[in-house]
């Protein structure tokens, strides 16, 4: 058996009264076999994620308990028959960084197809040691992404000779990942890219609006929306006078 101390820890009762001193907790653990499979804590990209319509091949990383190797397949089957591996790390010296303790591993899902596209992931703990010492999981990680439809802009208003300099911007936008809901910004560059366009006051939704005054001159606005999964719509200049 080995023994190690935590912290200093602070005891309070009901009434609020507090131990005075710090105090060390000591414990002993005695070594044994492992009998539990391995638990898959956390994914990266969350499951259920949106992703782009243009993407048919995605890196997913899965982050696991204890040192395994994992597979993937399309199908719920065991793990033996799981015809994809993930890239795992299996020393405690590099277990990750931003999710402390666990366990990386990594791998490229391929064949996206529009809608939910469903996989399912086992792993296998104690690399290295004989088949009979190890556990596998038996009930899969189901997983899922949704490649989602392009991200339109279908309506773009006020276009052409306007006769108040009073106007407002208005955007209708559909599709994408969430039938339409989408960021939007404009600018009069057609080089600027959407983080350095102006963000429309009211967007956010399917229907974006700004308002803006004009003074007599011509106008060239090009707009730019973006929804979660990161899916693009962008307008030609969108030419207006005001008189």
């Amino acid at each position: 058996p080995w023994s190690a101390e935590g912290s200093s820890a602070v005891i309070q009762d009901a009434a609020g009264n507090q131990n005075e001193a710090d105090y060390f907790i000591r414990f002993n653990v005695k070594p044994g076999p492992d009998l539990t499979p391995p638990k898959i804590e956390e994914v990266s990209p969350l499951n259920k994620a949106f992703i782009r319509n243009d993407i048919n091949e995605t890196s997913v990383d899965i982050f696991v308990n204890e040192p395994s190797e994992c597979k993937w397949d399309k199908n719920d089957i065991d793990y033996g028959n799981m015809k994809n591996d993930f890239e795992c790390q299996t020393s405690g010296f590099i277990t990750s960084a931003l999710h402390y303790g666990l366990y990386e591993c990594k791998t490229k899902l391929s064949g996206l197809t529009n809608g939910e596209n469903k996989f399912f992931f086992k792993c296998k703990d104690q690399p290295g040691k004989e088949e009979k010492d190890r556990n596998v999981m038996q009930q899969s990680f189901a997983y899922s992404l949704i490649k989602t439809s392009k991200l339109n802009i279908d309506k773009i208003e006020p276009t052409g000779t306007i006769f108040n300099g009073n106007i407002t911007l208005k955007v209708i936008t559909s599709n994408g990942a969430e039938n339409g809901k989408a960021i939007c910004a404009f600018s009069e560059k057609e080089s600027d890219e959407f983080f350095n366009k102006v963000e429309f006051i009211k967007t956010n939704s399917n229907l974006h609006e700004q308002s803006l005054i004009l003074g007599t001159a011509r106008y060239n606005y090009f707009v730019t929306c973006q929804d979660i999964a990161g899916n693009e719509a962008n307008t030609a200049g969108q030419e207006m006078q005001a008189r």
